[in-house]
This record gives structure tokens, C-alpha cells and sequence, in this order.
């Protein structure tokens, strides 16, 4: 897997919303018929944790809401940014051979797939 560079990190909570998070957004509520309140969610390659941050918020959702990258700094930045007081968990690990005993009701995986060779 190629390293990933850092332009995602980045200071405080503002951000500007993409319009991929609002199409997520959507595209989850009319799966669950707008029932998001218990959703739990896992995101693959969360970078900083914006999406993250905005599902949860969008959702207003009580379910796990978990993240992990690679990139330990990403972590650290996601975690000071968004983690102990939004209420989610992130953690570091690969994409490529992380395992989890857990299950999640949506999993992202946004712009991820461009850092992997093959």
C-alpha cells in the first residue's frame, strides 16, 4: 500500500461538509427509512474523522461509531479533533488486514482505494 501524505490533518472542529458526506447521508437514511438513531458505524481510512464526525452528527445517531487509518498521526489529529467527546473510537490499523470481531450496520470506505498497488 502507498503512504498516505497529511494534508488531511487538521486543527479544531470546522470543516467544510463535502457534498460525498451529505450523498452518505442520504443514501443511509433511505436504506434505513430514516431510522439512524441506533446506527452503528465503521469507517475504513477515516483520515482526521470529518466524515465520521458528520454521521454521527447527521444521524444523531447512539449506535458505535468506530474509525481507523494507517496513519497513527491521523489518528491522534481525529481523536483530539472529534474522538472522546463526539463519542467515537478511533483506532490504527490496515485496511488491508484488520479484523474485527464486531458488526457494524454501514461501513465507509471513502477515497481509500487510490492508496492501495494493486
Amino acid at each position: 500500500m502507498k503512504t498516505r501524505s497529511h494534508f488531511h490533518l487538521k486543527k479544531g472542529k470546522e470543516f467544510e461538509v463535502k457534498e460525498l458526506f451529505r450523498d452518505f447521508s442520504g443514501k443511509i437514511r433511505e436504506h434505513f427509512g430514516g431510522k439512524t438513531e441506533n446506527l452503528s458505524i465503521l469507517d475504513i481510512g477515516c483520515a482526521s474523522g470529518e466524515l465520521l464526525y458528520f454521521l454521527k452528527r447527521d444521524m444523531m445517531t447512539s449506535g458505535k461509531v468506530w474509525g481507523f487509518d494507517i496513519s497513527d498521526e491521523l489518528i491522534k489529529n481525529a481523536y483530539e479533533r472529534f474522538g472522546e467527546e463526539a463519542g467515537i473510537n478511533f483506532f490504527v490499523d490496515d485496511a488491508e488486514s484488520f479484523k474485527l470481531e464486531q458488526k457494524f450496520d454501514v461501513i465507509t470506505l471513502s477515497s481509500v482505494l487510490s492508496y492501495f498497488d494493486d
